[in-house]
């Protein structure tokens, strides 16, 4: 499995997501998901 995806934050709750299937909103809060890059090999 691989752990260099890409993942999300809801500016919201906080909570991380590993898709934006949710339309870029946290299904917990509402709030908006923004994107964090994973670093690789740091």
């Amino acid at each position: 499995m691989s752990s260099d995806q890409p993942y999300y934050e809801c500016q919201g709750c906080l909570k991380r997501y590993r898709t934006d299937d949710h339309g870029r909103r946290c299904p917990g809060c509402g709030g908006y998901l923004r994107n964090l890059a994973v670093p690789r090999n740091e």
